[in-house]
């Protein structure tokens, strides 16, 4: 259980780092013999800061419950 806190952590510190990342889709508009005509599509992933704050904190309290009751 305590992997999962850890785990939980790193995923939170990475959201809170990066507030998303942008990718290109090549998308095959049509093709006439040999021609052929591609459009990339830009999109933009995001997601919301606060949910990598909440990660975070979930992380770090699983991972402080687990380490307490270990060493009892």
């Amino acid at each position: 259980m305590r992997t999962l806190g850890l785990t939980l952590l790193l995923i939170g510190i990475t959201i809170l780092a990066f507030s998303g990342f942008s990718m290109i889709a090549k998308e095959k508009d049509f093709k006439v013999g040999r021609v052929e005509m591609n459009d990339p599509d830009h999109r933009e992933i995001s997601w919301i800061p606060i949910l990598g704050g909440i990660i975070f904190i979930a992380g770090s309290v699983i991972s402080v419950v687990y380490r307490n009751q270990q060493k009892v």
